[in-house]
């Protein structure tokens, strides 16, 4: 019997609670709504400005109510948007990787038309996570016609490497950071031919270059037409240093214009296959 009297008591008490702070809501505000409209009453005197205060007061207070009883309702419209702007955020994704997509066809175009070459665009799809054997995958396989031996570049004209193995549906490359790589090249200013090789230090040094050889610090290298496994004329690295030497050959460290974080988007030339396609 003493419970009961208790929980009625707190009913009645949660019940009155309730209805106070409903009213000091209605209050507050009222007395809010008073305060801005005694200012605007010095210059205009309106009859029903309580009438029109209590109203807006119960309007608010009524708003308040809904919003708080429909609170599910908002969240799920809140939801909704979510899934929209990710949905809007998905379709901006597409339309860039089709952008790309166009803009590699664009160059392979321009490239073909430039040099001669018949390009196909292809993906990276891996690469080799420790960096040492510098070998990566492409997404174009036997079934687009590609062998083993075709030459890999960028967009600008600069030697990947070649393809070393192909399956169906994708290769397997082997770009200029593969082990003890050789390279022949040509400086493009002074036309001095050149074996750029890399060294067990991953260092690329430009060997069998004569002392009166006039090859400067930001010459570009391109392969020679002494290569068998590539093109001539592909750009492959740039001189950044000389090494002093009191020798009758002289000694260059260089540098590729790529990095391997750049490997995304490349292109295979098709129409040349070397026989015995190797870097060293």
């Amino acid at each position: 019997m003493k419970k009961a009297k208790i929980f009625h008591r707190l009913f009645i008490g949660v019940i009155i609670l309730i209805a106070l702070f409903f009213i000091f809501k209605i209050y507050f505000i009222f007395q809010g709504n008073l305060k801005v409209s005694t200012v605007s009453t010095l210059s205009i005197m309106n009859d029903n400005m309580f009438f029109n205060m209590f109203l807006g007061s119960f309007s608010r207070s009524s708003n308040w109510i809904f919003d708080l009883f429909h609170f599910n309702q908002i969240r799920y419209q809140a939801q909704n948007l979510e899934e929209e702007n990710a949905n809007l955020l998905f379709q901006l994704t597409q339309l860039k990787n089709l952008e790309e997509e166009n803009l590699a066809l664009k160059e392979a175009f321009s490239l073909k038309k430039e040099k001669g070459y018949n390009l196909l665009p292809a993906q990276v799809v891996l690469i080799d996570p420790t960096g040492f054997s510098g070998q990566f995958w492409i997404d174009q396989g036997q079934s687009n016609g590609l062998k083993p031996g075709m030459n890999v570049v960028l967009s600008n004209q600069v030697l990947v490497g070649i393809l070393k193995e192909c399956f169906e549906n994708y290769c397997r490359g082997e770009s200029i950071f593969a082990p003890q790589t050789k390279i022949g090249v040509e400086d493009l200013e002074s036309h001095v031919l050149a074996i750029l090789e890399k060294d067990i230090q991953g260092r690329y040094l430009l060997k069998l270059v004569p002392q009166e050889a006039n090859i400067l610090v930001g010459d570009l290298l391109i392969t020679s037409h002494e290569n068998t496994n590539f093109l001539k004329g592909l750009l492959v690295a740039k001189v950044k240093d000389i090494i002093p030497s009191s020798n009758v050959l002289k000694e260059y460290i260089s540098e590729p214009l790529f990095t391997k974080n750049q490997l995304s988007e490349v292109f295979v030339i098709t129409d040349f296959i070397p026989q015995n396609a190797t870097f060293h």
